[in-house]
This record gives structure tokens, sequence and C-alpha cells, in this order.
């Protein structure tokens, strides 16, 4: 099926897609990756409160704890 086609109402499918793929590198110990890939998920979708728990955790996990909490604020 077209991505076209499947577009949710908000217009895309990036954000699930991304957020999907940056936990598959979170559990394969790429956390960099996984947070760039957490990154664009949220410009997608900025409000999502999944994506932002998730791109806290990447940045918890690689010591950037201070840029975390602003994240959860």
């Amino acid at each position: 099926m077209c991505a076209q086609r499947t577009r949710t109402r908000r217009g895309s499918l990036e954000e699930p897609v991304r957020d999907a793929r940056g936990n598959a590198l979170m559990s394969l110990g790429r956390i960099t990756d996984a947070l760039a890939s957490f990154e664009r998920a949220s410009k997608a979708a900025p409000h999502s409160a999944s994506i932002r728990n998730n791109r806290a955790y990447a940045l918890m996990r690689l010591r950037r704890h201070a840029e975390a909490l602003e994240i959860l604020d």
C-alpha cells in the first residue's frame, strides 16, 4: 500500500516509524543513532509524550541528564 494512502490524520507516518526505529536502535545499543531518530520523530509529532520519553531516556543513557530533564519538564 502506498504511503500516500496510509497517512494518518496528522498527515505523516514518519513519527511512529522513527519512534519504532529509535527503539530498535536502543535495543542494539546504538544510543546516539536512536537519539537522532527520536529527534526526527519529535519534529513530526512535537507533542508526543512517548517520543519525549524515549528522547529523554536516550539522553540519560548518554549521561546528558540536564537535557533529559528539560524534555520531561
